[in-house]
Protein backbone atom coordinates (compact mmCIF):
# COMPACT_ATOMS: atom_id res chain seq x y z
CA UNK A 1 0.00 0.00 0.00
CA UNK A 2 2.83 2.36 0.90
CA UNK A 3 4.48 1.74 -2.49
CA UNK A 4 1.22 2.53 -4.29
CA UNK A 5 0.81 5.80 -2.40
CA UNK A 6 4.42 6.76 -3.13
CA UNK A 7 3.89 5.96 -6.82
CA UNK A 8 0.75 8.12 -6.96
CA UNK A 9 2.51 11.03 -5.25
CA UNK A 10 5.49 10.80 -7.61
CA UNK A 11 3.18 10.54 -10.61
CA UNK A 12 1.23 13.62 -9.51
CA UNK A 13 4.49 15.50 -8.95
CA UNK A 14 5.86 14.52 -12.37
CA UNK A 15 2.58 15.52 -14.02
CA UNK A 16 2.58 18.94 -12.37
CA UNK A 17 6.23 19.50 -13.33
CA UNK A 18 6.09 18.24 -16.89
CA UNK A 19 2.81 19.75 -17.94
CA UNK A 20 3.05 23.31 -16.80
CA UNK A 21 3.16 25.52 -19.91
CA UNK A 22 6.36 27.43 -20.59
CA UNK A 23 4.28 30.15 -22.25
CA UNK A 24 0.57 30.85 -21.88
CA UNK A 25 -1.75 33.49 -23.31
CA UNK A 26 -4.68 34.29 -21.03
CA UNK A 27 -7.08 36.86 -22.45
CA UNK A 28 -9.21 36.97 -19.29
CA UNK A 29 -6.86 38.21 -16.57
CA UNK A 30 -3.88 40.50 -16.94
CA UNK A 31 -4.22 42.12 -20.36
CA UNK A 32 -1.17 44.27 -19.64
CA UNK A 33 1.19 41.32 -20.02
CA UNK A 34 3.79 42.22 -22.68
CA UNK A 35 2.89 39.34 -25.01
CA UNK A 36 -0.83 40.16 -24.82
CA UNK A 37 -0.16 43.82 -25.56
CA UNK A 38 2.10 42.81 -28.44
CA UNK A 39 -0.70 40.75 -29.99
CA UNK A 40 -3.35 43.42 -29.52
CA UNK A 41 -1.07 46.06 -31.03
CA UNK A 42 -1.64 44.45 -34.45
CA UNK A 43 -4.29 46.37 -36.39
CA UNK A 44 -6.00 43.16 -37.53
CA UNK A 45 -6.29 41.67 -34.02
CA UNK A 46 -8.85 42.75 -31.44
CA UNK A 47 -10.06 41.50 -28.08
CA UNK A 48 -13.63 40.15 -28.04
CA UNK A 49 -15.52 39.51 -24.81
CA UNK A 50 -17.60 36.33 -24.48
CA UNK A 51 -16.27 34.89 -27.75
CA UNK A 52 -13.79 32.48 -26.20
CA UNK A 53 -14.13 29.04 -24.68
CA UNK A 54 -17.02 28.97 -22.15
CA UNK A 55 -17.84 32.62 -22.90
CA UNK A 56 -14.38 33.80 -21.95
CA UNK A 57 -12.43 36.46 -23.82
CA UNK A 58 -10.76 35.66 -27.13
CA UNK A 59 -8.90 37.48 -29.86
CA UNK A 60 -10.53 38.08 -33.23
CA UNK A 61 -8.36 38.06 -36.35
CA UNK A 62 -9.49 39.79 -39.55
CA UNK A 63 -8.34 38.13 -42.79
CA UNK A 64 -8.42 41.01 -45.26
CA UNK A 65 -8.52 39.69 -48.79
CA UNK A 66 -6.35 41.16 -51.55
CA UNK A 67 -4.64 40.00 -54.75
CA UNK A 68 -2.19 37.66 -52.97
CA UNK A 69 -4.51 35.94 -50.48
CA UNK A 70 -5.24 37.80 -47.24
CA UNK A 71 -3.04 40.16 -45.27
CA UNK A 72 -0.46 38.44 -43.06
CA UNK A 73 -1.18 38.67 -39.34
CA UNK A 74 2.03 37.76 -37.52
CA UNK A 75 3.82 38.18 -34.22
CA UNK A 76 6.81 36.26 -32.78
CA UNK A 77 7.21 35.38 -29.09
CA UNK A 78 10.38 34.06 -27.48
CA UNK A 79 10.16 31.01 -25.22
CA UNK A 80 11.91 31.06 -21.81
CA UNK A 81 14.32 28.35 -22.98
CA UNK A 82 15.32 26.51 -26.13
CA UNK A 83 13.65 23.10 -26.46
CA UNK A 84 14.30 19.95 -28.46
CA UNK A 85 10.69 18.88 -28.13
CA UNK A 86 7.57 21.02 -27.64
CA UNK A 87 3.80 21.18 -28.18
CA UNK A 88 1.77 24.22 -29.17
CA UNK A 89 -1.90 24.05 -28.14
CA UNK A 90 -4.62 26.52 -29.08
CA UNK A 91 -8.32 26.74 -29.86
CA UNK A 92 -9.72 28.28 -33.05
CA UNK A 93 -13.22 29.15 -34.23
CA UNK A 94 -13.70 30.14 -37.87
CA UNK A 95 -16.76 32.25 -38.62
CA UNK A 96 -19.89 30.43 -39.86
CA UNK A 97 -19.30 31.59 -43.45
CA UNK A 98 -15.48 31.53 -43.40
CA UNK A 99 -13.95 31.07 -46.84
CA UNK A 100 -11.02 28.68 -46.55
CA UNK A 101 -10.36 29.09 -50.29
CA UNK A 102 -7.25 27.11 -51.26
CA UNK A 103 -5.12 27.19 -48.11
CA UNK A 104 -3.87 29.36 -45.27
CA UNK A 105 -1.41 29.34 -42.38
CA UNK A 106 -2.33 28.98 -38.69
CA UNK A 107 0.67 29.36 -36.34
CA UNK A 108 3.60 27.19 -35.39
CA UNK A 109 7.01 26.82 -33.76
CA UNK A 110 10.37 28.09 -35.00
CA UNK A 111 14.07 28.46 -34.04
CA UNK A 112 15.97 31.75 -33.88
CA UNK A 113 16.48 31.57 -37.64
CA UNK A 114 13.03 30.92 -39.08
CA UNK A 115 12.88 29.73 -42.68
CA UNK A 116 9.63 30.72 -44.44
CA UNK A 117 8.47 32.31 -47.69
CA UNK A 118 10.69 30.23 -49.95
CA UNK A 119 13.83 31.38 -48.16
CA UNK A 120 16.97 29.27 -48.74
CA UNK A 121 17.54 26.64 -46.07
CA UNK A 122 20.32 27.15 -43.52
CA UNK A 123 21.97 24.66 -41.16
CA UNK A 124 20.27 26.00 -38.05
CA UNK A 125 17.05 27.15 -39.73
CA UNK A 126 13.64 25.51 -40.17
CA UNK A 127 9.96 26.13 -39.37
CA UNK A 128 6.78 24.21 -38.57
CA UNK A 129 3.29 25.62 -39.12
CA UNK A 130 -0.17 24.20 -39.59
CA UNK A 131 -2.37 25.16 -42.53
CA UNK A 132 -6.10 25.04 -43.18
CA UNK A 133 -7.28 23.63 -46.50
CA UNK A 134 -10.25 24.41 -48.74
CA UNK A 135 -12.60 21.76 -47.30
CA UNK A 136 -11.66 22.43 -43.69
CA UNK A 137 -8.85 19.89 -43.51
CA UNK A 138 -5.61 20.58 -41.65
CA UNK A 139 -2.06 20.06 -42.92
CA UNK A 140 1.53 20.34 -41.78
CA UNK A 141 3.75 22.91 -43.49
CA UNK A 142 7.43 22.37 -42.77
CA UNK A 143 10.71 23.84 -43.93
CA UNK A 144 13.45 21.28 -43.28
CA UNK A 145 16.86 20.26 -44.59
CA UNK A 146 16.76 18.68 -48.05
CA UNK A 147 13.05 19.33 -48.59
CA UNK A 148 12.01 18.47 -52.16
CA UNK A 149 11.24 21.99 -53.43
CA UNK A 150 11.55 25.69 -52.72
CA UNK A 151 8.45 25.92 -50.56
CA UNK A 152 7.43 24.14 -47.38
CA UNK A 153 6.46 20.47 -47.42
CA UNK A 154 3.61 18.77 -45.61
CA UNK A 155 0.83 16.21 -45.27
CA UNK A 156 -2.91 16.97 -45.37
CA UNK A 157 -5.42 15.24 -43.10
CA UNK A 158 -7.76 12.76 -44.76
CA UNK A 159 -10.67 14.25 -42.79
CA UNK A 160 -12.41 17.59 -42.57
CA UNK A 161 -11.52 18.75 -39.05
CA UNK A 162 -12.70 22.35 -38.76
CA UNK A 163 -16.38 23.04 -38.08
CA UNK A 164 -17.25 26.63 -38.93
CA UNK A 165 -18.85 28.52 -36.05
CA UNK A 166 -17.46 26.14 -33.41
CA UNK A 167 -14.20 25.91 -31.53
CA UNK A 168 -11.71 23.20 -32.44
CA UNK A 169 -8.65 22.39 -30.36
CA UNK A 170 -5.37 22.17 -32.26
CA UNK A 171 -2.08 20.73 -30.98
CA UNK A 172 1.17 20.87 -32.96
CA UNK A 173 3.90 18.62 -31.61
CA UNK A 174 7.48 19.05 -32.82
CA UNK A 175 10.44 16.83 -31.97
CA UNK A 176 13.75 17.91 -33.45
CA UNK A 177 16.22 15.49 -34.98
CA UNK A 178 19.04 14.39 -32.66
CA UNK A 179 21.88 14.00 -33.47
CA UNK A 180 21.68 16.74 -36.04
CA UNK A 181 22.94 14.54 -38.90
CA UNK A 182 20.01 12.15 -38.41
CA UNK A 183 16.50 12.14 -39.90
CA UNK A 184 14.52 11.22 -36.81
CA UNK A 185 12.54 14.42 -36.29
CA UNK A 186 8.74 14.33 -36.00
CA UNK A 187 5.70 16.51 -36.48
CA UNK A 188 2.22 15.60 -35.29
CA UNK A 189 -0.96 17.64 -35.59
CA UNK A 190 -3.93 16.77 -33.41
CA UNK A 191 -7.44 18.23 -33.60
CA UNK A 192 -9.90 17.70 -30.73
CA UNK A 193 -7.65 14.99 -29.31
CA UNK A 194 -7.43 12.98 -32.53
CA UNK A 195 -4.17 12.58 -34.46
CA UNK A 196 -4.75 13.93 -37.96
CA UNK A 197 -1.22 14.35 -39.36
CA UNK A 198 1.95 12.44 -38.57
CA UNK A 199 5.16 13.27 -40.42
CA UNK A 200 8.37 11.39 -39.62
CA UNK A 201 11.99 11.01 -40.70
CA UNK A 202 12.53 14.76 -40.71
CA UNK A 203 15.91 16.47 -40.55
CA UNK A 204 14.96 19.91 -39.31
CA UNK A 205 18.53 21.05 -38.67
CA UNK A 206 22.07 20.09 -39.54
CA UNK A 207 23.75 22.29 -36.90
CA UNK A 208 23.88 21.65 -33.16
CA UNK A 209 23.92 25.30 -32.09
CA UNK A 210 21.38 26.50 -29.53
CA UNK A 211 19.96 28.70 -32.28
CA UNK A 212 18.58 25.57 -33.96
CA UNK A 213 16.38 24.66 -30.97
CA UNK A 214 12.67 25.46 -30.65
CA UNK A 215 13.00 29.00 -29.33
CA UNK A 216 9.88 30.89 -30.46
CA UNK A 217 6.12 30.66 -30.85
CA UNK A 218 5.20 31.97 -34.29
CA UNK A 219 1.71 33.53 -34.36
CA UNK A 220 1.18 33.62 -38.10
CA UNK A 221 -2.11 33.36 -39.97
CA UNK A 222 -3.33 34.38 -43.42
CA UNK A 223 -4.66 33.00 -46.70
CA UNK A 224 -1.77 32.05 -48.92
CA UNK A 225 0.34 31.36 -50.96
CA UNK A 226 0.83 34.60 -52.71
CA UNK A 227 -1.45 34.39 -55.74
CA UNK A 228 -5.09 35.38 -56.45
CA UNK A 229 -6.36 31.79 -56.23
CA UNK A 230 -5.76 31.98 -52.46
CA UNK A 231 -7.82 35.18 -52.07
CA UNK A 232 -11.23 35.13 -50.33
CA UNK A 233 -13.88 36.63 -52.65
CA UNK A 234 -17.64 36.97 -52.84
CA UNK A 235 -19.88 35.95 -55.74
CA UNK A 236 -19.10 39.24 -57.52
CA UNK A 237 -15.37 38.51 -57.39
CA UNK A 238 -14.76 41.21 -54.79
CA UNK A 239 -12.20 40.59 -52.06
CA UNK A 240 -13.78 39.86 -48.69
CA UNK A 241 -12.68 40.01 -45.06
CA UNK A 242 -12.99 36.75 -43.14
CA UNK A 243 -12.86 36.25 -39.37
CA UNK A 244 -11.56 33.72 -36.85
CA UNK A 245 -11.28 33.70 -33.07
CA UNK A 246 -8.40 32.22 -31.08
CA UNK A 247 -8.16 31.26 -27.43
CA UNK A 248 -6.00 29.29 -24.98
CA UNK A 249 -2.53 29.49 -26.51
CA UNK A 250 -0.20 27.28 -24.48
CA UNK A 251 3.28 25.94 -25.29
CA UNK A 252 4.56 22.92 -23.38
CA UNK A 253 7.94 21.30 -23.08
CA UNK A 254 7.71 17.81 -24.55
CA UNK A 255 4.51 16.23 -25.81
CA UNK A 256 1.24 17.32 -24.22
CA UNK A 257 -1.97 17.20 -26.25
CA UNK A 258 -4.89 19.18 -24.85
CA UNK A 259 -8.42 18.68 -26.11
CA UNK A 260 -11.09 20.69 -24.34
CA UNK A 261 -13.86 18.84 -26.17
CA UNK A 262 -12.92 15.53 -24.55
Amino acid sequence: MKNIITFLILTAFMFSCNYKPVLKFDFDKDLNQPHIKKLLSHKLIELNENEGINNSNAIKVSYVGYEKGSRIVARIFELPEGLEEATLNFSVKFSKDFKFVKSGKIHGLIPNNKIVGGKKMQDDGWSVRATFKEKGEIASYIYYQNKPNKWGDGITSSNTVFTRGEYNDVAIYVKLNKPVNSKNGRCEIWVDGILQVSQELIQYRSAAEDSSLITHFYFDTFHGGHTPDYSPKNEKGEYTTEYAWFDNFEIYKGKYIKALKQ
